[in-house]
């Protein structure tokens, strides 16, 4: 599984690197409006790509450093005309991979961003998922999958570019046994929005 793990990791951010941009501004209603690339209803498939450097077990004894990378969805499109129905029931959807450097797990995971915007310049964004990854029983998750959970600082450079900085934590909630050490990583991400 750990060479599956990592050739998928691998592949996804290959994917990521090598995909063509073109322009979107994350903070602006636009964001979700139709155009070359979007659905009729607004939602963009390939809406954003970004790459991370990961401290790994950042709070913990096994700290190592990993890669990753991930793809973002535009903000799924429901138009309840409830401004908060709209914003929680309207996440973006990602995909995502991080391959460790130097200490364990590789994983690959999905989920819901959500992203809240701190006037023209500032963003925070969480987001709930889940994730499989290589460390099995006696790695550092205590299981193949688990939950993942992140929140970040971010602030956009222009209508393309922004940084982020972030917390994420693996768990499996103690539903593969009594031992759930689970894992918090640290992140520095460089995104571009298509």
């Amino acid at each position: 599984m750990s060479v599956g793990i990592r050739a998928g990791a691998g592949a996804l951010m290959m994917a990521l690197v090598l995909t063509p941009a073109s322009a979107a501004d994350l903070l602006s209603p636009e964001a979700i409006a139709p155009d070359a690339g979007t659905t009729a209803g607004g939602f963009r498939l390939f809406d954003e790509v970004r790459a991370s450097v990961l401290g790994h077990d950042a709070f913990g004894n096994d700290t190592g450093v990993g890669i990753g990378g991930e793809l973002l969805t535009s903000n799924i499109p429901i138009n309840s005309g409830n401004m908060l129905v709209d914003a929680i029931f309207g996440p973006r959807i990602h995909f995502g991979g991080v391959a460790a450097v130097d200490a364990e797990p590789n994983y690959v995971y999905t989920g819901f961003t959500w992203t809240v915007p701190l006037g023209d310049t500032f963003f925070v964004e969480g987001a709930l998922g889940v994730s499989l990854n290589d460390g099995g029983e006696d790695g550092p998750v205590r299981c193949d999958w688990s939950f993942r959970e992140s929140a970040a600082i971010g602030m956009a450079l222009d209508a393309n570019w922004r940084i982020l900085a972030g917390v994420e934590h693996l768990s499996h909630a103690g539903l593969c046994g009594d031992s759930n050490p689970g894992i918090t990583s640290v992140s520095a991400t460089v995104g571009y929005r298509f």
